[in-house]
């Protein structure tokens, strides 16, 4: 997805009223970085993937990790993976958008 749409939608409102705002700005960060990973790899990344590419042992950022999860801000899921609801809304939304075009280009 990160090819076809490049970006995905920020809200400044929903993020300055969510529960994001709750967590120090480390954690905050760590949520905006893992959220640009997320978008980029088509909305698929897993704990072990954050573990190793953004938090590489650093214990601070394992505690901001865990912070996100406790708050439910991220989900893990049950294949190790995690999820977030506002980037999953707007994949599932622009997968049927491709879905419609690929349809009508199909019946010309």
């Amino acid at each position: 997805m990160s090819k076809e749409l490049p970006y995905f939608r920020f809200y400044p409102d929903e993020y300055l009223t969510g529960n994001i705002t709750l967590e120090d700005e480390q954690t905050q960060g760590l949520f905006i970085e893992i959220c640009c990973w997320y978008w980029k790899k088509d909305c698929i990344i897993d704990i072990e993937f954050i573990k190793k590419r953004l938090i590489n042992a650093k214990a601070m950022l394992e505690q901001c990790l865990n912070n996100l999860i406790k708050a439910e801000i991220l989900k893990e899921n049950d294949e190790g993976g995690i999820n977030i609801n506002f980037l999953d809304e707007q994949y599932d939304l622009l997968n049927e958008s491709r879905q419609r075009r690929v349809t009508a280009g199909r019946l010309g």
